[in-house]
């Protein structure tokens, strides 16, 4: 399995209904792709969003990243966002679990 953790903080509050909006779209296209295996999004406090995703593959990841309404919303983060970081592992559901508990999500 493939394991993507994106962390987003929106940078102003004027920009959050927007944002999440956004984000409710991409979730909505990321159940019907095929190879992702589950997910979970946690945030909205201090306008900061993590987002746990489960893949069968890397290449499963890379083309919902690259395509749909998650591929719209990417040149924007720029704009809406001062802060970013992700990562990404192949694991076991042992460590999809850790990585859940270590972000409480």
């Amino acid at each position: 399995m493939f394991v993507s953790v994106t962390r987003l903080r929106v940078r102003r509050f004027i920009d959050l209904p927007v944002f999440l909006w956004k984000t409710q779209l991409a979730k909505r296209q990321v159940i019907r792709v095929p190879g992702f295996l589950g997910g979970k999004t946690s945030g909205g406090w201090a306008s900061h969003v993590l987002d746990l995703t489960v893949w069968e593959s890397d290449r499963a990841m890379k083309a919902y990243r690259g395509s749909g309404a998650h591929s719209g919303v990417m040149p924007r983060l720029v704009e809406w966002c001062d802060e970013a970081a992700y990562t990404h592992w192949e694991s076991a559901d042992a460590t999809v679990q850790a990585g859940r508990r270590l972000m409480n999500i």
